[in-house]
């Protein structure tokens, strides 16, 4: 298993992109409005060959006072300065919705996902929850891809829980569950290798759930979560014949 350490990796890419820009925009003012104070890579990247080069031209400014209020005719910042404008695109990220089950889902002694996640969305491998027998997802707490497309991992997770399914048919087994241990075991491992990753570096991402921890994204890369998946373990589940 290969462990990242994406603060270091990132050293190179944001040396790069530093260069790009001193070599896009020649006033130095505007270079430092235009530089994160965060490390690279821990909000979403854009990449482009020429949008710096945009702000080098006469009738293009960058505004960065905080915005006051929205007026009939523009845009009021906190200096005073109206901003007359003809369109305003807001762009502020996403909300990941998972502190919460987009649906009611009760588990056993009737206990509801909503609550079992009140202290952050977590699940084992993504897809399964304890408490929750014989209930699969896709796309669950922690398998974002932070590098490539969401397919590798929601193929990964059909596969798993279609091998379960199939188990439960041919075997008889009434239900499985996910042991609290496996569980527990397996997202704690996750959030220790948090630590290492440019989410983590205080830029407030909007990766990040409201404890402060990463629920959203895998912290390895797709093939490692492709291979911890791929087979269905009966030792890592509750296994409970009809």
């Amino acid at each position: 298993m290969i462990f990242l350490d994406s603060k270091r990796l990132s050293a190179l890419p944001e040396w790069g992109s530093r260069h790009y820009l001193r070599a896009s925009v020649s006033d130095p003012e505007l270079r430092a409005k235009l530089t994160p104070h965060f490390q690279f890579g821990c909000k979403r990247i854009l990449i482009s060959d020429d949008y710096w080069s945009t702000f080098d031209r006469d009738d293009v400014n960058l505004v960065t006072e905080p915005i006051r209020e929205i007026c009939r005719d523009g845009l009021m910042t906190d200096d005073g300065t109206l901003h007359r404008v003809d369109a305003i695109i807001f762009a502020t990220g996403f909300a990941l919705g998972l502190a919460t089950a987009p649906f009611p889902i009760v588990g056993r002694g009737g206990k509801t996902l909503t609550e079992a996640w009140k202290d952050g969305a977590v699940a084992y491998k993504g897809v399964t929850v304890s408490g929750f027998p014989n209930w699969f997802m896709l796309m669950g707490p922690n398998t974002g891809p932070g590098h490539t497309s969401v397919l590798v991992y929601t193929e990964a997770q059909i596969r798993y829980a279609v091998h379960a399914i199939e188990m439960l048919m041919s075997d008889g087994v009434k239900y499985v569950d996910v042991l609290q241990a496996v569980q527990d075991r397996y997202n704690e491992g996750l959030q220790g290798r948090m630590k290492r990753m440019v989410w983590s570096t205080g830029c407030n991402p909007w990766y990040l759930s409201e404890d402060g921890r990463n629920h959203a994204l895998y912290p390895g890369f797709a093939a490692e979560y492709v291979a911890r998946i791929r087979k269905f373990r009966t030792s890592e589940y509750e296994v409970v014949g009809s």
